[in-house]
Parts: C-alpha cells; structure tokens; sequence
C-alpha cells in the first residue's frame, strides 16, 4: 500500500474508511448539503 499522506492519522484502523468519509465529507461541503443529513 501506498504511504499515508501528509496529515494522515497514524495507525488509523481503516484507511479506505476514511478516505471514502474524508472524501464524503468534502462532496457534501462542496455541494453544499450539510454534514448532518447523511450519518
């Protein structure tokens, strides 16, 4: 696996996980939906 970028929180039990949310959460952000709706 590739390294984890700058940033990234070491020893993160999922890294897939938080990619798919950290990308989650920037798509909401950019269309403007608010965090909260999707849980």
């Amino acid at each position: 696996m590739p390294p984890p970028p700058i940033g990234y929180p070491p020893g993160h039990a999922n890294r897939a996980e938080a990619d798919r949310d950290a990308n989650a959460a920037a798509l909401r952000v950019l269309d403007g939906i608010p965090i909260r709706r999707i849980t």
